[in-house]
């Protein structure tokens, strides 16, 4: 999935979201883009394991440090 990035930065992010068995979790998230953002993998992974798939993107833009 892709979403703009925030403002006042252009661009976009793009958010992979893989089934792995190898993963402790089962999942595997790939994020591109996201400059500026404290992003922990782990998180992410879980959040999905949940079926938070959807909600990605707006974790990633939360996670953005103030400019």
């Amino acid at each position: 999935m892709t979403s703009p990035e925030r403002a006042p930065i252009s661009g976009l992010v793009e958010i992979t979201v893989m089934y792995d068995e190898t993963r402790p979790r089962g999942v595997a998230v790939n994020v591109a883009g996201a400059m500026g953002a404290d992003i922990r993998p782990e998180m992410l992974e879980e959040i999905s394991r949940r079926g938070g798939t959807l909600g990605l993107s707006g974790r990633v833009w939360s996670n953005h440090g103030s400019m």
